[in-house]
């Protein structure tokens, strides 16, 4: 699990990046443009992102909401460029950073901010729709803190799914 905090910085982190070690991938979180930039290290953990995040395919005509750069060589935290109101996160690279949860929670990480500085509130949570054996469709939405139990409740809920669900 990723350790530590994930402060605010002063200093952007793309100034004295090489860029030339780094692959993009434009995501939509929402509705916000993202640009993640990767290191070909975290390849298998970058290509991860297509499972859960949206690909952009409008992204070379938009400025992105947001910035994330993953195997930075500059520093760790997150810079807001007020004059182009514009996140940039930053992860040093390293050992540690073995598994997708690390890039995924610095993209919601710097999304919630950037929600929250808009004047929203995100919501951390998982959903799923189900499709019954009476073929109604029911929506689940499961809300609540990280190791709170949503993926080991949609995964019961696999589990059961002979019983009662087509789909």
């Amino acid at each position: 699990k990723r350790e530590g905090i994930f402060p605010l910085i002063n200093t952007n982190p793309v100034e004295g990046l090489d860029k030339e070690d780094f692959y993009c991938y434009p995501i939509l979180v929402g509705k916000k443009r993202v640009f993640v930039y990767f290191k070909d290290r975290y390849m298998s953990l970058a290509l991860a992102m297509s499972n859960l995040f949206e690909h952009d395919d409008n992204y070379q005509n938009h400025e992105p909401d947001m910035i994330v750069l993953f195997g930075s060589n500059t520093t760790e935290g997150v810079y807001y460029d007020q004059e182009n109101d514009l996140y940039i996160a930053s992860l040093i690279e390293r050992d540690e950073i073995d598994y997708f949860g690390y890039l995924k929670k610095i993209i919601l990480t710097v999304h919630n901010i950037k929600m929250i500085n808009s004047g929203y509130l995100p919501i951390h949570g998982a959903g799923v729709s189900l499709t019954l054996k009476d073929h109604s469709v029911k929506n689940i939405v499961l809300i609540g803190d990280s190791g709170a139990g949503k993926s080991e409740t949609l995964e019961a809920l696999r589990m059961v799914s002979n019983d009662y669900i087509l789909d």
